[in-house]
């Protein structure tokens, strides 16, 4: 009986039992066939094979594997060095990241169209149709069933390993590098249809009772059209936990600025210039700013903001349209008020690491620092969740 050597490498041993792990092992087989059936039979999807060394040379799907072959098989990232031309079997990356979902997945699909992802999702998706989908409209496949991933049309196709959805949605943006891409709240959750701003009134015996009671001002609301003529706010939300978002946002922060409430993005704070300090501050800046202010460390640099003389019209107008935003949300101004008082609270805790504190002394002292910022979080959390609801 011929036999060959396997050896997978990275992320491929997800799919293997424990004792074929990061090992090379030996498969026997009767008749010649393909390296991707011979591969999928000891239960690797094609679409996260990327190159297939057969004795230190690159080969295709479809080569057929012969008595005595060693067999290295690699995912896509892994760096190889060969004698001879790479051949890389995964495809190239799709201009935009585009996904179908299978039936398994409802809350990851709902996540990623809440990011800005083009996303379609149905719960009775067979697989022949999944198949399909992803390979005549270019999108990426993403799914817990290997035979699905297993079918000879799908190119771009990834089994998710996590099984809970906050867990499921960091592992696609990182497996596809996708936080630069992130357009948050631009698609409608239910139908996948892009969102676009009507006026309230349009809304009329259509919106939920909660959006109509938090959106008591005029300001277009985003929406998505359906096909029945009905429409669906995106107050309906799910809201990812704070741990979820906290990565999402720490990953992004790499890569833009955080969004400003005194200056537009397109119009950074060059117009502004500074107004001759008042001596006798009869605008009483200095009473605003520690007001204002979250703690005493923050009143200098706000009470420098607000003599910044603004001339700019667009700055002008971002800034009205900024207040206005927080005087129609009366619950959230209120909630935030709590929220500063919480994280002033963190300020006792500043410096207190250089101080010469015995060992179990810093130890609670950390504790402490550490409770109020979780205190902080949720109190945000439950703040924003409640406004989603």
């Amino acid at each position: 009986m011929a036999s060959a050597q396997f050896r997978f490498h990275g992320a491929l041993n997800d799919f293997l039992p424990p004792r074929r792990r990061v090992v090379r092992f030996a498969h026997a087989f009767t008749h010649l066939g393909s390296v991707k059936d011979m591969i999928e039979a000891l239960g690797v999807p094609h679409p996260e094979i990327d190159l297939i060394l057969v004795d230190g040379r690159a080969v295709d799907f479809g080569y057929l594997v012969q008595d005595g072959d060693c067999i290295e098989v690699y995912p896509f990232f892994a760096q190889v060095e060969t004698p001879g031309p790479l051949r890389h079997l995964r495809p190239p990356p799709l201009a935009e990241a585009r996904f179908v979902l299978d039936t398994h997945l409802g809350k990851l699909a709902n996540y990623l169209r809440m990011l800005g992802f083009d996303t379609l999702y149905r719960n009775d998706y067979p697989d022949d149709e999944l198949a399909r989908l992803s390979s005549s409209e270019d999108r990426i496949l993403l799914t817990r069933d290997l035979g699905v991933l297993k079918r000879g049309i799908v190119q771009h196709g990834y089994y998710v390993r996590h099984t809970n959805p906050e867990q499921q949605l960091v592992e696609i943006l990182a497996r596809y590098d996708l936080l630069k891409g992130l357009q948050p709240f631009r698609r409608c959750m239910h139908c996948n249809g892009l969102l676009h701003p009507v006026e309230k009134s349009a809304l009329a015996g259509n919106c939920r009772p909660t959006f109509c009671r938090i959106t008591q001002t005029s300001t277009p609301a985003p929406i998505a059209a359906r096909s029945t003529g009905a429409v669906r706010t995106t107050t309906g939300c799910a809201p990812l936990s704070s741990v979820c978002w906290a990565w999402i946002g720490g990953k992004a922060m790499t890569n833009s600025p955080a969004p400003s409430l005194l200056y537009p993005p397109a119009a950074p704070p060059t117009e502004a210039t500074p107004r001759p300090i008042d001596p006798q501050d009869t605008l009483q800046l200095a009473r605003i700013a520690a007001e204002i202010a979250p703690g005493r460390g923050y009143i200098a640099f706000i009470q420098a903001e607000l003599q910044r003389l603004v001339r700019d019209p667009a700055t002008l107008r971002y800034r009205q349209a900024v207040l206005a935003d927080a005087l129609a949300l009366p619950e959230l101004v209120t909630g935030l008020g709590g929220f500063l008082a919480l994280a002033e609270n963190l300020e006792g805790f500043i410096g207190f690491a250089s101080r010469r504190e015995d060992g179990l002394r810093q130890v609670v002292l950390r504790l402490g620092e550490l409770e109020n910022y979780l205190a902080s979080v949720e109190h945000l959390h439950a703040l924003l969740s409640g406004l989603a609801e």
